[in-house]
């Protein structure tokens, strides 16, 4: 039976030329060809073997098919198969109810999906294809760009190349990928792997679960975890590092600067190549170190290297366990050791050091003052410039000094040299062992308010002497 003629529009006309079919016009009128076949209500078929078997339905071009209501196909071997669908180009394919496929191979499966582009392939329900091959494949999915892929539900990918898989993911930019649940890709070669994982600029990746990776190269892998910067890496849980560079890798550790690096467990290092690789480390500023577990150094290139060690100023250094250091270049470096002040060194064992350049290096030796001494065990200087360096030795007053064993120097420029000697007030001097000095040759003092010897070893005063004299 021979097919109804159609009334030549502008729109048709045009179609049939773009489609290389404008032969099948005669006049005003379209006539079907040989094998054309329009059965359905209200159909159109236009073009060798084409078929229009739907009501309402149009198909123009050799082999093209339209067999469901509402349906059109235009193109060589387009076919427009779902309720109210479209297939526009050659071997097109709009099989879904309410679908449209424009592109040569293009295929929009899915129910109410588009496919534009060549070879574009929209099979899940409402998704969106648009892009030489691109494909969205999960319901509510779209895939914008050459070779994008969306596939699964409200996945969104666009971008050459292009892939979100995962539910609810959204990649944007060249190769970007976020292919894991809720993740989101941002960049070109981006990859958000991790559930609800982000990851932002050119190469970043964040493979964590809950992860955020912002800026080129950065890398967020623990679970958890934050890097934001160029090159920046998160690898552990809850980790976080923020600056180009910048490295927490172990658990709940935070970096932040430039190169900063945290690798200790909940350890901290924020300044520009920082360090705080010890367990609980924290390092805070420029070149600062923390390696000994819950070290702390603080400062500009300050070393904590020693067992809940704690480093406070610029270059200040805290070595040994339970050693302390503040002030700048301040260093103490044996167990228990505290060195407080700008050049303090605290070296032996329990020792401290208070003071201006103050030195204690003594086991338990204690110098307390610019300058002060105390180099013999468990000796105490306490004055600018004194010194202490016998054992058990003691110097109190500026310049003060006691070198014999057991030596008491007090007083300004007091010397007991002696073991067991004590020089005491300002330039005494006790030279002999087992002595007190109140003075020295050429300046010496009277004893005042000497009370009455009562005991063999007691002193005489001079009220004792005149009364035995007379």
């Amino acid at each position: 039976m021979k097919a109804k003629a159609l009334q030549r529009t502008p729109l048709l006309a045009a179609l049939m030329l773009a489609l290389g079919t404008s032969s099948a016009w005669a006049g005003d009128r379209c006539e079907t060809l040989s094998g054309s076949s329009a059965p359905g209500n209200n159909a159109l078929a236009c073009g060798s073997g084409s078929q229009a078997t739907g009501a309402n339905s149009t198909a123009v071009g050799t082999s093209s098919r339209a067999t469901d209501e509402d349906a059109a196909a235009f193109g060589h071997l387009a076919n427009a198969a779902g309720f109210h669908s479209t297939a526009l180009g050659t071997q097109a394919s709009a099989t879904g109810r309410g679908a449209t496929a424009l592109g040569w191979r293009s295929s929009a499966s899915g129910s109410l999906s588009t496919a534009t582009g060549n070879d574009a392939v929209a099979s899940g329900d409402n998704s969106t294809a648009n892009g030489r091959a691109a494909q969205a494949t999960g319901a509510n999915s779209t895939a914008v760009g050459q070779g994008a892929v969306a596939s699964d539900e409200d996945a969104v990918a666009i971008g050459q190349t292009a892939v979100a898989s995962g539910f609810h993911s959204t990649a944007l930019g060249a190769q970007a990928a976020a292919t894991g649940r809720g993740a989101t890709a941002l960049g070109w070669q981006s990859v958000a792997s991790g559930s609800l994982s982000t990851a932002t600029g050119n190469a970043a990746v964040a493979s964590g679960a809950n992860s955020t990776a912002n800026g080129r190269a950065a890398q967020a892998t623990g679970d958890d975890s934050t890097a934001v910067g160029q090159g920046a890496i998160a690898s552990g849980a809850r980790t976080t590092a923020v600056g180009q560079g910048a490295v927490a890798s172990d658990e709940e550790a935070t970096a932040v600067g430039q190169a900063a690096s945290a690798t200790g467990f909940h350890s901290t290092a924020v300044g520009a190549l920082a360090d705080a690789s010890g367990r609980g480390g924290t390092a805070l500023g420029w070149q600062s170190s923390a390696t000994g577990s819950l070290s702390t150094a603080t400062g500009n290139n300050a070393v904590a290297s020693g067992a809940n060690s704690t480093a406070n100023g610029r270059a200040a250094q805290a070595t040994a366990e339970n050693s302390t250091a503040i002030g700048q270049g301040a260093v103490a470096s044996d167990a228990d050791a505290l060195a407080v002040g700008q050049g303090a060194q605290s070296t032996g064992f329990h020792s401290s050091a208070v003071g201006t350049q103050s030195v204690a290096s003594g086991v338990g030796a204690t110098a307390t003052g610019w300058q002060a001494s105390a180099a013999g065990n468990l000796s105490t200087a306490n004055g600018n410039r004194a010194n202490a360096s016998g054992s058990s030795a003691t110097a109190v007053g500026r310049a003060a000094t006691a070198s014999g064993g057991n030596s008491v120097a007090l007083g300004a420029n007091s010397s007991a040299t002696a073991e067991n000697s004590v020089a005491i007030g300002n330039n005494s001097v006790a030279d002999r062992a087992s002595t007190v000095s109140v003075g020295s040759a050429g300046n010496a003092r009277q004893i005042t308010n000497v009370a009455a010897g009562s005991q063999a070893t007691d002193a005489v005063n001079f009220g004792q002497f005149r009364t035995e004299i007379d």
